[in-house]
């Protein structure tokens, strides 16, 4: 579902951006830490080129790492 959702931004055409806008959004409305999490996706105020790299970055490195890294800790275990 997280790569759904961040790699859904990346070919940046108006149905993704508006998409992206509205999913961050939700996630602001969250309690605790819904308006930090919505403020780091966007990076910054608003969305543009921080935020497509950081879509990027989530959907191509973070996301990959953490399944490897569970599919490694269940295989030892």
């Amino acid at each position: 579902m997280a790569m759904g959702f961040t790699g859904y931004l990346l070919p940046f055409d108006q149905r993704a951006y508006w998409a992206s806008v509205v999913g961050v959004n939700i996630n602001a409305g969250g309690p605790l830490i819904g308006p930090y999490l919505s403020d780091f996706l966007r990076g910054g105020p608003e969305f543009g080129a921080t935020t497509l790299s950081r879509f990027y970055a989530i959907h191509m490195l973070l996301i990959p790492g953490l399944m490897a890294a569970l599919i490694a800790s269940i295989c030892t275990w």
